[in-house]
């Protein structure tokens, strides 16, 4: 199994979409291949989705954001174990991860 298809197990992205190919695979590259600390940053990107988003005549239902501040605390606590970042952008990203929402 690639990187990608690891990634988009670890997020869920079959049953959530969210994300294309194109911006995965470049998320692996800003993270230098690091599937968990990108994982861990993509799960808040999906905790500050909206509940539900409608592309035509489908809607899609987001997970509660609970769910997906439980996955990033796994995946980060999983990036650190692996060396990498912790689900912590560090320098040369172009990447910030924000929420926007208060979920506690």
């Amino acid at each position: 199994m690639d990187s990608l298809e690891k990634l988009k197990i670890l997020i869920l992205e079959e049953q959530y979409p969210r994300f294309t190919d194109e911006q995965l695979q470049s998320f692996l590259e800003d993270y230098e291949g690091n599937v968990y600390a990108v994982a861990a940053d993509l799960c808040l990107l999906k905790a500050n989705t909206e509940k539900k988003i409608k592309v035509g005549p489908v809607t899609i239902e987001n997970a509660d954001p609970s769910f997906w501040l439980t996955l990033n605390g796994k995946y980060s606590n999983a990036a650190a174990s692996s060396g990498g970042s912790g689900g912590t952008i560090t320098g040369g990203s172009r990447y910030t991860i924000k929420l926007t929402k208060n979920y506690t």
